[in-house]
């Protein structure tokens, strides 16, 4: 039993996973194509919500790569949201897009 808990404690202790593709260059263009065909039906294109809710600024409100991931990969119970089929790679990708959007549009000049 002290194992198994010890087990659970150590992946807890790990933290949220880091995004595989992060400093992908490619990410961002393979993210964009992915969101536009998967994501923006709901969030639009701009990712400023038409159905779901803006996308924009998930990252000022203290989200994070692995909170986003999980939230596509498992959607979101009683809500529109559902749980996405893309690969675990596209996933990734769309959250490395849709966080440099988020910076572009939130430089401070």
């Amino acid at each position: 039993m002290w194992i198994t808990i010890l087990v659970l404690f150590a992946g807890l202790a790990q933290g949220p996973a880091r995004n595989p593709r992060e400093s992908d260059p490619n990410a961002i263009r393979t993210g964009t194509a992915r969101f536009q065909s998967s994501c923006a039906e709901c969030h639009g294109i701009d990712a400023k919500g038409v159905f779901g809710p803006d996308l924009t600024t998930l990252w000022t409100a203290g989200s994070s790569d692995d909170r986003i991931f999980q939230t596509v990969r498992r959607g979101v119970p009683g809500s529109s949201m559902p749980a996405s089929r893309l690969a675990d790679d596209d996933i990734w990708a769309i959250t490395v897009s849709a966080c440099d959007k988020h910076l572009r549009e939130h430089r401070v000049a």
